[in-house]
């Protein structure tokens, strides 16, 4: 049985560590209606409200409703270029930037709440070459030592580095570190902010 789009509401919420609150004022859809919908029963909400409680997510209301669309097997997430993710703000989700034409087929299981990006740079080669495609999870922080995207001030396209923070209870504060030892490592505070867009899951080496 496919799961209830109300199902799909609460799950989105609880990985983001979001109370319905916050997803109130995320959404600006009245918390009343929230509880009322996220008890599933209601067959769906009038108006924009689908795509309303859907976006702080980076999904459409059509995936809200019925899941992440998927083709022979695989899901399409959005493909980003560099420059798109270089204008992303911290209040925005990657579906923000996307310019909504590049798609990347990937196995469903790694579809959901995950993008892809085109590799630009040779900062981290051999590793990441440009032209592959990496599938991110799209979140605001990290593991220490796993590969991330992030967007940085004075950059002007999204950065690919392994990340390693910089103070144990600050995440504003983290080094973006190249294996390519010709790119130095850009490190991130108050004085030069920057933020984790993703955590690379997957490589798609460019053939």
């Amino acid at each position: 049985m496919s799961k209830h789009w109300s199902e799909r509401l609460t799950d989105w919420t609880l990985d983001k560590g979001w109370s319905w609150a916050e997803l109130a004022r995320r959404t600006g859809v009245p918390i009343d209606s929230i509880h009322k919908y996220r008890k599933g029963g209601v067959a769906a909400p009038r108006g924009s409200i689908m795509d309303d409680l859907a976006r702080p997510f980076g999904k459409t209301g059509v995936e809200l409703h019925y899941g992440v669309p998927r083709v022979s097997g695989n899901a399409q997430i959005p493909l980003l270029e560099a420059n798109e993710v270089g204008t992303i703000q911290p209040s925005d989700v990657i579906r923000d930037v996307w310019g909504g034409v590049q798609m990347m087929a990937v196995p469903a299981e790694l579809a959901e709440n995950t993008f892809s990006f085109r590799v630009y740079d040779d900062a981290c080669a051999p590793k990441f070459e440009v032209g592959d495609i990496v599938i991110c999870e799209e979140v605001r922080t990290a593991t220490p030592g796993k590969f991330v995207i992030a967007k940085v001030n004075g950059f002007p396209e999204g950065l690919l580095r392994r990340y390693r923070p910089l103070n144990a209870v600050d995440n504003s504060r983290f080094a973006l570190i190249a294996t390519n030892e010709d790119f130095p490592p850009i490190e991130v505070d108050t004085s030069h902010p920057g933020f984790i867009v993703g955590q690379v899951l997957k490589v798609i080496k460019d053939v």
